[in-house]
């Protein structure tokens, strides 16, 4: 209930008249000001009178003037009501002011009143009258207003149907209905329930207008130490309306709803602190603030809910450029910021958006730790900038890259869907672990290198069987190129010694009965170094050609058999022109044949080829002795003539035998002769019987 109290002086009025004064000489704008007087007095008894005179060149004018004020009832001619004048009047720059005293019935312009004025020099006898008269229009609301005056009984004199006064000492308006007064109430209760039950049964509305050209707003003050309640009692609710669409509604039940009917936004401002006991309930608009600072959780409340039955929660600023602050951020004790936990079925966390990139900070003192139940996944690129330490299982999916430009310590278990690529082409991938096992099903590609750290002695390869074992373990190394493959061992041994036998590679060296295959049926495996070894305890075995260009073969055993028992032939030379047998030093025994067996060998020397063939045994620098050792007899079968090329000179004997007499079978065979067609001297290297002729060579005497 709001009670409102009119004193006297709540009423008064101000009515402006604007007149462009055409003359010879001057131009007058004049300003028609009615000055009341106190409503307790009864009617106005004076009007107050404004204007400025200019000349017929628009210059305002200085000096005193005197004034004549015709009143009349008609534009032209007519009757006339009322003359005032008002001399000696000063005027500066033009602006005057006069008070015209008003009798009769002019004074309540009730009807429409002409103004004639005339205006003349003080020092001048001529007036001049303005070519056409004011008109001052009728204006009973202010007529009626005027009549509101206080008074303790009622007014006996001058009455008049609606005129109304205030009684000081019931509180009680009353009107003059043309016989008696009426009061408005009809009680003298201080409230205006009277005055709205004279609305009868359908209400009226209480207008307030800006009609007489008010600038103000209407304000209630309220100068006591009390509330100002406005108490629904009916089952109504106090509707707040602009231009008949409401905005805000305070209904019975309690609820306080703002709401546009005809905008899209309606705003709730409080300069103070809003406090409120239950919900807020915002069905469809925001929930804005436009100071710098917004804090929505004091720090008496426990819990704060967002979302509720909302499908989805936005938290952005306006401009959608600003910083977000989530937890304590402003302040120090120990911050917990939960997300999604209170939930019984899986949740979905989003951050970011799929047209640009969308940096996650996480900063903080020396640990910043992300605990998960479960996997955390993200499908765009998930990049540490600084230390990643995860000490569970850690898995990227399929599609998803995680990138690190720093350190990434993994204590547990990582487990990778998709493609994994370390490093940048420019940086070291170190990997340090006591037993650090990769695992593939498929193919691992796009290795340039692997290095382990300095005096590292084994890097293994390990192949894994579980169950039933495979035909084939296979490890290929493939290059899509007609370049050569390589696998080597290099480096100058531990400290950077030179020395040999310092790069070893050991192939099939753990297991028992292995085979090590190279090459395939149209591939040449090469071996070129200045000293290379192949260590084989057991038998190298090959079902092809072993080609050695350049190099020699050679052993460190006491025995070297080059051939397995099983092998019925073994060819040496080939296409080569020149087949040597010899020892690394020159000096030691070279067996051919049987040498450890006990069966019929037969060693042939140039027995395929159909061509002459020569065989050289011994040179020419020291003397060469060729041992034939055997059992009864060892004999040496030709299929032509066994010639011997002697020294014509020589020093010793040229050609010897021990044994047994060499004996010719026939008469036409020689046991031996000379290789051209000229005999030697035969006889002076041998004793004989008698004489010795051409083609007899008998046995020592």
């Amino acid at each position: 209930m709001i009670v409102a109290r009119m004193d006297q002086n709540m009423f008064s009025l101000f009515l402006k008249f604007t007149h462009h004064v055409v003359s010879i000489s001057i131009v007058g704008i004049f300003l028609f000001i009615p000055l009341f007087a106190n409503a307790s007095v009864g009617e106005p008894s004076t009007i107050g009178y404004q204007g400025r005179l200019k000349n017929s060149s628009g210059i305002a004018i200085e000096g005193t003037y005197d004034f004549i004020f015709t009143f009349y009832d008609e534009a032209s001619g007519g009757t006339l009501l009322a003359t005032e004048t008002a001399n000696d009047v000063s005027v500066s720059d033009g602006y005057f002011s006069v008070t015209l005293n008003l009798e009769g019935d002019i004074g309540d312009f009730a009807n429409l009143v002409y103004v004639q004025i005339q205006v003349k020099a003080d020092a001048s006898s001529t007036y001049e009258t303005m070519t056409s008269r004011v008109v001052i229009q009728t204006v009973p609301y202010a007529l009626f207003t005027r009549a509101i005056e206080n008074a303790t009984t009622a007014p006996t004199s001058d009455l008049f149907e609606g005129r109304v006064y205030y009684n000081t000492t019931s509180d009680v308006f009353s009107y003059y209905n043309g016989s008696s007064w009426t009061a408005v109430a009809n009680t003298s209760s201080t409230s205006l329930d009277a005055a709205y039950n004279n609305f009868a049964a359908t209400a009226s509305k209480l207008t307030i207008d800006a009609a007489q050209g008010q600038t103000g707003g209407l304000e209630f003050e309220s100068q006591v130490v009390d509330n100002i309640i406005i108490d629904l009692q009916s089952t109504g609710d106090f509707v707040v309306q602009d231009a008949g669409s409401t905005f805000a509604t305070f209904s019975d039940s309690g609820t306080i709803t703002f709401d546009g009917a005809t905008s899209t936004t309606s705003t709730l401002a409080v300069t103070g602190v809003a406090t409120f006991s239950d919900d807020i309930g915002v069905n469809g608009g925001d929930f804005t603030s436009s100071a710098t600072t917004f804090n929505l959780l004091n720090t008496n409340v426990a819990t704060v809910n967002f979302a509720g039955a909302a499908t989805t929660l936005n938290i952005v600023d306006a401009a959608s450029t600003r910083t977000i602050d989530i937890g304590g951020v402003t302040l120090n004790g120990t911050t917990t910021v939960n997300v999604a936990t209170n939930a019984t079925s899986a949740d979905t966390i989003t951050i970011g958006n799929s047209h640009t990139s969308t940096v996650v900070a996480i900063t903080g003192g020396d640990d910043w730790s992300i605990s998960s139940a479960g996997i955390a996944t993200f499908a765009g690129n998930a990049n540490a900038n600084g230390g990643l330490d995860i000490d569970d299982a850690f898995v990227v999916a399929d599609g998803g890259v995680l990138t690190t430009s720093q350190t990434a310590n993994f204590d547990g278990v990582v487990d990778f869907d998709g493609q994994v690529d370390i490093g940048d082409n420019g940086d070291t991938v170190s990997i340090d672990s006591s037993d650090w096992d990769v695992s593939a099903v498929g193919a691992m590609t796009g290795i340039a290198s692997i290095t382990t750290d300095d005096n590292q002695t084994t890097l293994a390869v390990n192949l894994p069987v579980t169950g039933t074992d495979a035909t084939i373990h296979e490890i290929s190394f493939q290059i899509d190129s007609v370049k050569a493959i390589a696998i080597a061992g290099s480096g100058d041994g531990a400290g950077g010694v030179n020395g040999p036998n310092r790069s070893t590679i050991s192939i099939g060296q753990n297991g028992t009965n292995d085979n090590i295959y190279i090459g395939s049926a149209t591939a040449d495996v090469n071996i070129t170094d200045a000293s290379w070894s192949v260590n084989s305890v057991g038998t190298i075995t090959t079902t092809d050609d072993i080609a050695i260009n350049g190099g020699d073969l050679t052993t460190t055993s006491t025995t070297f058999n080059l051939v397995n028992a099983t092998a019925t032939t073994v060819n040496l030379a080939g296409a080569a022109t020149t087949l040597n047998l010899r020892d690394a030093a020159g000096v030691a025994t070279i067996d051919i044949g049987g040498v450890t067996l006990n069966g019929t060998t037969t060693v042939n020397v140039a027995t395929h080829a159909t061509a002459a063939d020569s065989i050289t045994i011994g040179n020419t620098h020291t003397s060469t002795t060729v041992a034939i050792t055997g059992g009864d007899d060892w004999s040496i079968s030709t299929a032509g003539v066994v010639a011997a090329g002697l020294d014509n000179t020589p020093t010793t004997n040229g050609l010897c035998h021990s044994g047994a007499d060499i004996d010719a079978g026939t008469d036409t065979a020689r046991e031996v002769v000379p290789c051209s067609a000229a005999p030697d001297d035969y006889a002076e290297w041998y004793e004989t019987d008698s004489d010795v002729s051409f083609g007899d060579l008998v046995a020592l005497s």
